[in-house]
């Protein structure tokens, strides 16, 4: 089951800090810290008080350079806090606020009213299923302002930005981010992806403008169940319709009207066929049209595009983090950054071939490192392209695709794979966080004084 990675930071400078007094905030507030929790613990059983030692006892080395903390609140749920510290002399990232707030975390009666020295970067974050809200990490978010705005810290500093899964990367080709798919989209592309309609769209795929629906229908065996997906894409306005008359005599098309409606008025109005016979003797019958608007969804990979974006931003990314390119008519690029590799998917309406391949190298530019290829074509796969592509210097793996359901279920293993490799990346630099000085303590259990 792939998992989500939800994080916030916010950058604030302020003239001192103490970890050990913003944790210790936090556990008033009921976030218990897994790492905190174990130092005590290790304490105690020395028969020690954690509020009896100085902080460098339980923090060897004193408020380092990079501080952590995780917290479980619930079996499907960890979250994290992570705190970072620089000089305020050094000029603050992009977007960071510049002026300081003053003697955050200061010692009772210091009287130091200088400006700030130190810059926090704080970063939260909580894994959990997909679907999951982000009450939790919202409320650590809400509980760690407070703290720092007891100590003076005004609300306009405490700006948390949402983080996505990845850093950003450039994409090795130049492309656009895509908007997320709306209702409409997800809907319209269910319609497309089921199949029920491949007969009636092939006229539209086969460079038609128009069908006579009649005529079609009775070309097929489930008319039913067909004019209900129909009347589905009427109810996105996906089609438009005439009523057409033919010529009884002649077969010929005589007289077109935008609706029934439009058409009965121009009984009403006493108009006949040319030849002087009335409108309701004749054969009367929809046409159905494609917009050209909408030729692009019936045309090329927008349907496969559409669940593949979806399904990103789906598992955490932003539409900021991912870009599409078009590598010919019938190709389609799309780029996501990985932790392990960065992800390069490969959508084809055609047969995957040598062309198609050159097709999409042709639009790549050079790449900082490999990525990994996930290629789909419901065509299939010439062999000496896949050699081709797998020969590239820039191509790290290759994952081929040839149908929706393997689409899914392959798709979702390659990212819930990357998806754990970013979860430990974002706990890894925290295991030093459970040091804690067993000399001191050591000294402290078996100390002469009374």
């Amino acid at each position: 089951m792939i998992q989500n990675l939800a994080r916030r930071t916010c950058v604030v400078q302020v003239s001192n800090f103490s970890w050990s007094s913003l944790l210790e905030e936090l556990s008033n507030s009921g976030h218990q810290g897994v790492i905190y929790g174990a130092k005590k613990e290790v304490l105690s059983r020395f028969g020690v008080d954690a509020g009896d030692v100085a902080p460098e006892v339980m923090f060897p080395g004193g408020d380092s350079v990079s501080m952590g903390e995780m917290f479980l609140p619930a079996p499907d749920l960890t979250v994290y806090l992570k705190v970072q510290t620089r000089s305020a002399a050094a000029p603050p990232p992009e977007g960071a606020d510049s002026s300081p707030e003053e003697n955050v975390w200061d010692d009772p009666g210091q009287t130091n009213k200088s400006k700030a020295a130190l810059e926090l970067r704080l970063e939260v974050g909580q894994v959990g299923p997909l679907g999951v809200e982000d009450a939790v990490l919202e409320s650590l978010v809400g509980d760690i302002n407070n703290a720092f705005k007891k100590q003076g810290v005004r609300d306009r500093k405490l700006k948390w930005d949402a983080r996505g899964v990845t850093e950003p990367v450039d994409p090795p080709f130049l492309g656009i981010n895509p908007n997320k798919p709306d209702d409409r989209s997800m809907e319209l592309a269910n319609l497309l992806r089921d199949g029920k309609l491949d007969g009636f769209l092939s006229a539209f795929r086969s460079g038609k403008n128009s069908l006579v629906l009649d005529e079609f229908m009775s070309t097929i065996e489930n008319r039913e169940e067909t004019e209900y997906y129909i009347d589905k894409l009427f109810e996105l306005d996906f089609l438009g319709e005439e009523i057409v008359v033919f010529d009884r005599n002649t077969g010929q098309a005589a007289i077109r009207a935008k609706d029934r409606a439009a058409l009965q008025a121009l009984k009403d109005a006493g108009i006949t066929m040319p030849n002087g016979e009335p409108i309701e003797e004749q054969r009367i019958s929809r046409l159905i049209t494609l917009p050209d608007q909408n030729r692009e969804y019936v045309m090329g990979t927008w349907t496969i595009r559409t669940f593949l974006i979806n399904m990103l931003i789906k598992i955490g990314y932003s539409t900021e983090n991912i870009y599409v390119s078009d590598a010919g008519a019938k190709v389609d690029l799309l780029f996501a950054p990985g932790v392990t590799n960065h992800l390069l998917f490969v959508v084809a309406n055609e047969r995957f071939t040598d062309d198609t391949v050159k097709a999409m190298l042709g639009e790549l530019i050079e790449m900082a490192e490999p990525v990994k290829v996930i290629a789909y074509s419901p065509m299939g796969f010439d062999v000496s392209a896949l050699d081709l592509l797998q020969n590239d210097k820039n191509v790290a793996a290759l994952v081929t695709l040839e149908n929706l359901d393997e689409f899914n279920t392959k798709l979702l293993e390659e990212l819930a794979a990357d998806r754990r490799e970013a979860i430990a990346a974002a706990f890894t630099d925290m295991s030093d966080q459970l040091r804690v000085d067993l000399g001191a303590l050591a000294k402290m259990r078996h100390s002469d004084d009374e």
